[in-house]
């Protein structure tokens, strides 16, 4: 008798993670479109109708894009905060050891800024914020470009207060102005988008690069089922 296990590919209710990439069918163009925007903008929206798989495609379809030394991906969601859930996330990430050799593994910054036609860089002892310091502290430490992941983002507006808006509003200003490589991925219902006006008043760029997930259709239905 065999034992091998079989590995089912439908999770009903439970998203797809990097670990399923070899069952994750039928979002191939998507990927390609996703991974394509996160080297053309530090600010991503996904956003689509409940239920077409935004949080697989993040967790699974782009993340399976990248080598374990290309990612680290750091999944938030509101809870009772959605600023406080962020802080915390940033705090757990940032523990720990550094690498020895970290501040020279910074000199690329310096490189950036002069290609970038800037006159000077900024100096190493400059003051920087401390969510600056902290993004700073989890590069430090893995050396690998951060991906904030904002899953079911429309919490924010359904659940939270307009101080508590107003403050997120404020870290995603803050967050695209450091220095170090860090994404901004927003995953929202797209009932939803309306609720982002004041959102992209004060952060033009929230809706230049923006990804549309459509329910599946037959033909992706029939490749899914040929890739099983």
């Amino acid at each position: 008798m065999s034992t091998t296990q079989k590995k089912y590919p439908f999770k009903f209710l439970d998203a797809y993670t990097a670990q399923d990439k070899d069952i994750f069918f039928g979002r191939e163009e998507e990927i390609k479109t996703l991974y394509e925007m996160v080297f053309q903008s530090d600010l991503i929206l996904l956003y689509g109708s409940s239920g077409t798989g935004k949080t697989s495609l993040l967790q699974c379809g782009l993340a399976s894009q990248f080598q374990s030394h290309d990612w680290l991906a750091l999944s938030i969601r509101r809870g009772q905060n959605l600023n406080e859930s962020f802080y915390k996330i940033i705090e757990e990430a940032g523990k720990g050891e550094q690498n020895n050799s970290s501040e020279a593994e910074l000199d690329w910054l310096e490189e950036d800024w002069e290609e970038e036609g800037q006159s000077t860089a900024p100096s190493p002892t400059q003051p920087i914020s401390p969510l600056a310091q902290k993004l700073r502290n989890i590069y430090l430490k893995y050396f690998r470009p951060i991906y904030l992941i904002f899953d079911q983002f429309e919490e924010l507006y359904v659940l939270g207060s307009k101080a508590e808006q107003k403050e997120f509003v404020g870290i995603i200003k803050e967050v695209l102005k450091v220095e170090q490589p860090v994404k901004i991925l927003l995953s929202v219902r797209e009932e939803y988008l309306g609720f982002l006006y004041e959102f992209e008043k004060a952060v033009p760029e929230l809706l230049r690069k923006k990804l549309r997930v459509e329910a599946m259709n037959l033909d992706r239905v029939r490749q899914i089922l040929l890739g099983i």
